[in-house]
């Protein structure tokens, strides 16, 4: 991603932006995603705020708890989507994150709770048909239904990190 001349902030503040309660909008999830992925294709990212635009619209809701107010379900989305994303990154590695986050492309966008599995499929050869055959099989999806959120995994206790965040995508 290109990232002269843009915003830059480290991790430990968006886990700050989190502490204080304030709600993620596009530009932020953007940023977050650019910096935690800083080798994912650049129009990678894009299918994901599409995901979000149209599971919202649908009304779905993290939780299953539902939200009137459609900016709010979106930032909740965004919230759960990081979380997992940056949990796949630390337990498999950011190449392997960056491949389920580039299956977006293709396109093929999936709930928090199927992203693990769908990883390890990646990770072991499967092609992007077989996951989406998968995801309509229910294989992907965790035992528990879960999703993520940054104040749990970018919590109090969390170690800084000098990862770069761009927040100008």
């Amino acid at each position: 991603m290109k990232t002269e001349g843009k915003k830059r902030f480290q991790l430990e503040s968006l886990r700050q932006f989190v502490l204080d309660g304030k709600p993620l909008d596009a530009e932020v999830f953007c940023g977050a995603m650019a910096g935690m992925f800083p080798n994912v294709k650049e129009e990678a990212i894009q299918p994901w705020l599409e995901f979000v635009d149209e599971i919202t619209q649908s009304g779905q809701y993290v939780d299953f708890q539902e939200e009137p107010d459609l900016e709010t379900a979106k930032a909740h989305w965004y919230d759960t989507l990081l979380a997992s994303f940056y949990q796949l990154k630390v337990k498999y590695g950011e190449p392997s994150a960056t491949k389920t986050l580039e299956l977006g492309l293709e396109p093929l966008c999936l709930y928090p709770y199927e992203l693990e599995k769908a990883t390890v499929q990646l990770c072991q050869g499967a092609s992007p048909e077989k996951l989406d055959q998968m995801m309509l099989d229910g294989l992907l999806e965790s035992d528990t239904v879960e999703f993520p959120k940054l104040r749990d995994v970018l919590g109090p206790d969390f170690p800084g990190q000098s990862l770069q965040m761009n927040m100008n995508f």
